[in-house]
């Protein structure tokens, strides 16, 4: 049958809606999981109708040898593929289909075990399929083909443009969520490093106090065995001065994390809600459903891994519950090193 505009568009449209019931019976089958695959929301997918209107047109001087039917109709098919993940990968910087665990890939984009069936399903549809459609086609009065044919048309370019819509959306509140863990992410780096940094000078002069307190000590015993009961506790009070010196500092760490925490909760508590209403948004997308690659893309596992804490436990700053045990710690710490001197005076 010769191809027209009228062949060409029919041919789109019937192999949109096949293949589309081919991959519902595939994923089903794959992942007993029913979704509506495919890029739009209707019963269709587009790439489909390209590779057979492709493969139709290009392939028909050698439709009487099977090899280089095949051979060709895996190239077409591939390239198509290819190019298709390819550049939805560039637009919303996640895969669609991944077959990067596939041995003899190409970028993950392509395999050659479905470059392979690809083959044979362009061998099947050319030689088996597409005399039944024609056949069909043909049958099909003109005019009523070209008033259904509109029709079909119209509802297939508004879903196309609400499905784009859509996924563009999708892709604004994908970005949306990073920029907000890039935000809360910088403000934990900021408070772990302001409280981490005062803990650390804070033990500095613990441990430099502490050398010369036992320095004086030691010089001192005998002195201090000798000296009068006001000598020792003019000792005590001045022993009592430097370790609050040294140990205050740990406090006012531990009393900054703690300030620190309610700052980052205030935050978290004020953008949880929105932050909620954008990972429903993107979960609830068609494509986010028909195309398990995108849920697993590792886009979307480092967003889960970041929003984990907002989403369920709190428990975003533990450095600051680490520093804030530690200055618990030391203070027990520090009257057992009272205790001592007082058990030793």
């Amino acid at each position: 049958m010769e191809l027209g505009i009228y062949e060409v568009i029919w041919l789109f449209l019937t192999y949109s809606m096949i293949g589309w019931i081919v991959e519902v019976a595939y994923h089903t089958i794959l992942f007993k999981e029913i979704v509506n695959r495919g890029y739009l929301n209707g019963p269709v997918c587009p790439i489909y109708g390209f590779g057979v209107v492709f493969a139709t047109a290009l392939l028909a001087p050698f439709y009487d040898n099977l090899v280089v039917l095949f051979l060709l109709g895996m190239l077409l098919c591939t390239i198509i593929e290819l190019i298709g993940g390819w550049a939805l990968d560039k637009m919303f910087h996640m895969r669609w289909w991944d077959y990067s665990n596939n041995r003899f890939n190409i970028g993950g984009y392509v395999c050659l075990l479905y470059s392979l069936m690809w083959g044979v399903g362009v061998t099947v549809v050319l030689k088996l399929v597409n005399p039944v459609i024609f056949k069909c086609i043909d049958a099909l009065p003109f005019k009523v083909g070209v008033v259904i044919m509109v029709i079909l048309c119209a509802i297939y370019m508004v879903d196309v443009v609400a499905s784009t819509y859509k996924t563009i959306g999708m892709s604004k509140s994908i970005r949306e969520l990073e920029a907000i863990a890039a935000k809360l992410h910088s403000l934990g780096d900021n408070i772990s490093n302001a409280v981490g940094g005062t803990v650390l000078e804070s033990e500095k002069l613990a441990e430099e106090t502490r050398e010369k307190l036992s320095a004086a000590t030691t010089e001192a015993k005998e002195k201090f065995d000798a000296a009068t009961t006001e000598a020792r506790e003019k000792f005590a009070e001045a022993k009592d001065r430097i370790s609050a010196v040294a140990y205050g500092g740990v406090r006012k760490a531990g009393q900054m994390g703690e300030e620190s925490k309610l700052i980052w909760d205030d935050v978290t508590q004020e953008t949880k809600d929105h932050i909620i209403e954008l990972i429903n948004q993107v979960r609830s997308t068609h494509v986010y459903k028909a195309f398990p690659a995108i849920r697993t893309s590792e886009r979307m596992t480092r967003l889960r891994e970041m929003f984990a804490p907002v989403m369920g436990r709190m428990d975003s700053l533990n450095p600051v519950k680490r520093i804030m045990d530690s200055a618990k710690t030391k203070e027990p710490d520090e009257k057992a090193h009272k205790d001592d001197m007082s058990t030793k005076e």
